[in-house]
């Protein structure tokens, strides 16, 4: 490398320097290799949730700040109530504002790197650590992450920038844009907040150094937040008053009451899930969830991953000599993310939720930093141009430069960077294979639309297959929920209705047939039990029915009329169509006796069969 390309420059878009065009391949290439995957994928299961609650709306207020699960998101509510308006289902849509932010997202980064430290070819492994790290992409493939996680990624490359360039240069409106940055972070995930965690040590540990050398840490950092009391006081306002609506205003769905699993979630969120990730892993998944897909890396691939972390962390200390300070920016946000996670989806699911790495996906930004200070922060960076103020301090220098070493370490960087590569080449074209080889949601709601365009769909509005769309989601999973898109002229799903239908595991119309008690045959031949305004009480045989239930009235009719359908405690009242039909009503409760008289006079029913219990469906005839 020639010393005129070795220098740094201070602009991320230098056309004259070739490690920008290198940058630019690496998020291209990024955006390529992922990119085909996603748009192979298809919408699951909160996405199909925000679908339907964009359906019609318009873009209010409380519409944007309504808590969804346990996320505050107005940022990626206004996203999903554009990607909405394009169709039904529009999943190209979808795709476009993933891989939209995703380049954005790298851009940012490559911005961060260049600001910090100047364009340097060093600055590439940063940035292809961010983009290629497996721990960002689980989150990228699902929509519903990605509107949380990849804003937040971009916010976060964006305040280190503009915070940087802040202290550089003392200009306001890069200090209102750094905040700026940090609201748009906010506004799509709650774990914008930890991005103050870095940012402080960045500040105190490096320009607060430069600023006030020779001070304790303590007096250093007091008096770096005492020269920017605006700005971090504008931050604290920000996150504090974030915190202070959230805390209010948004319910945790997954508080049990259980022992919070702190230890035993670190393990698994750490020594199994990020240990692997670090170096190219988990290589192989667990699928037992299609399309979601967990780290399933081999005991003996964690051990190796860990030893050869412990081998490339002593080989950066002998390269580099980083010290303790990156480690600073890196840990606490860790920390943070194992208690917030274990307090939240581990409480409810258990140690093995963190064998998800979307909840680590928001850490692969801070670990570029982190490797950025190590690699590239020893060297001194010069202030920006025309400004003569505080600039990022190198770390220690290496040791001597030794001709014998250098081969060797140049070897070896080059074998562990392939092998990262490779590593991660596997897990990434892995993992996309689970994601859009086996799409159950996909194939049900497409077989669903394709149905509701040559006839309007009357449906029971039974759950769908939990493989659809998980039970744990209800009321999520109800037919009338997962295809509000196309609307009732397509699909029209009822808790009661004559002649209703049901989906079976397919997604094709099918007959429901309820099992459990079931009417004694009638007296009467031809007719079974006669009904008029006096009511007939029904013998029942079968399983009786304690919980949630379905009844099935099988009657033909002398006229249309309506009837009152006692069963238990409760007076169900239900409309008669005259001639053959099938009334049903979703009900809940005990069931000990079944009586059914009709209000009209008039009117006569001979009642073939009543059954109270569980619907299944059977082939349409």
């Amino acid at each position: 490398m020639s010393h005129a390309a070795a220098t740094p420059t201070s602009s991320w878009r230098d056309a004259h320097h070739p490690a920008v065009a290198a940058a630019a391949g690496l998020v291209l290439l990024q955006l390529l290799l992922r990119g085909t995957g996603l748009v192979q994928g298809w919408f699951y299961g909160d996405d199909l949730e925000f679908l339907r609650q964009a359906q019609g709306r318009p873009l209010s207020l409380s519409y944007l700040l309504a808590p969804h699960d346990s996320q505050l998101m107005p940022g990626g509510i206004a996203l999903t109530w554009l990607v909405e308006r394009v169709g039904d289902y529009p999943w190209a849509a979808a795709a476009v504002s993933v891989l939209v932010l995703q380049a954005l997202a790298g851009t940012a980064c490559w911005a961060m790197l260049c600001e910090l430290f100047g364009v340097r070819w060093w600055c590439l492994a940063p940035l292809a650590l961010y983009l290629f790290s497996p721990l960002t992409l689980t989150a990228f493939f699902w929509w519903a992450a990605a509107l949380n996680q990849v804003p937040v990624q971009l916010c976060f490359f964006l305040v280190v920038l503009l915070h940087v360039r802040h202290l550089r240069s003392g200009r306001r409106r890069d200090g209102v844009l750094a905040v700026a940055a940090l609201l748009l972070g906010l506004a799509c995930y709650v774990k914008a907040v930890l991005v103050v965690l870095p940012l402080l040590a960045l500040s105190v540990l490096w320009w607060g150094l430069e600023e006030h050398p020779g001070r304790r840490p303590l007096a250093r950092a007091v008096a770096h937040l005492r020269a920017h009391l605006v700005l971090w006081a504008a931050y604290a306002v920000a996150v504090g008053g974030y915190l202070a609506y959230y805390l209010l205003r948004v319910p945790n769905p997954v508080a049990t009451g259980e022992a919070t699993p702190y230890l035993g979630l670190a393990d698994t969120l750490v020594r199994r899930s990020l240990g692997p990730a670090l170096l190219g892993g988990p290589w192989t998944w667990d699928d037992r969830n299609p399309p979601l897909a967990v780290s399933a890396a081999p005991g003996w691939a964690v051990a190796l991953s860990w030893l050869v972390l412990l081998g490339v962390l002593v080989g950066l200390w002998r390269t580099f000599r980083p010290g303790w300070r990156p480690a600073a920016v890196v840990l606490p946000y860790l920390v943070v993310s194992v208690v917030l996670v274990a307090r939240g989806r581990a409480s409810l699911l258990g140690v093995d939720s963190g064998l998800e790495l979307r909840y680590l996906a928001d850490l692969a930004p801070v670990l570029s930093l982190a490797l950025g200070l190590v690699v590239v922060g020893r060297r001194p960076l010069a202030p920006a141009p025309g400004h003569d103020g505080p600039h990022l301090p190198s770390l220690p220098p290496r040791a001597a430069w030794d001709p014998r070493t250098a081969r060797w370490e140049t070897l070896g960087g080059a074998a562990l960077v392939l092998a990262l590569v490779a590593g991660t080449a596997v897990s990434s074209v892995r993992y996309a294979g689970h994601w859009t080889a086996d799409f159950p949601t996909r194939a049900y709601v497409q077989r669903v639309v394709g149905e509701s365009q040559t006839q309007r769909l009357e449906l029971l509005d039974e759950p769908v297959p939990g493989r659809v769309v998980p039970g744990t989601s209800f009321p999520e999973n109800l037919p009338s929920r997962v295809f509000a898109p196309l609307g009732r002229e397509r699909v029209a799903a009822s808790d009661a209705g004559t002649d209703l239908g049901i989906l079976d595991d397919d997604g094709a119309p099918a007959v429901p047939e309820v099992a459990g008690a079931v009417s004694e045959p009638g007296p009467l031949r031809d007719c079974g039990y006669a009904v008029r305004t006096t009511p007939v009480d029904l013998p029942m045989s079968g399983q009786p029915q304690r919980f949630f239930w379905w009844l099935e009235v099988a009657y033909l009719a002398s006229q249309d009329g309506a009837m009152t359908i006692t069963v238990g405690d409760q007076q169900l009242r239900g409309e008669v169509r005259a001639g053959l039909h099938r009334w049903y009503v979703r009900g809940e409760g005990p069931v000990d006796r079944v009586s059914i008289r009709t209000d009209r006079p008039g009117t006569a029913l001979c009642l073939d069969r009543v059954s109270v219990g569980d619907v299944s469906a059977v082939p349409a005839p």
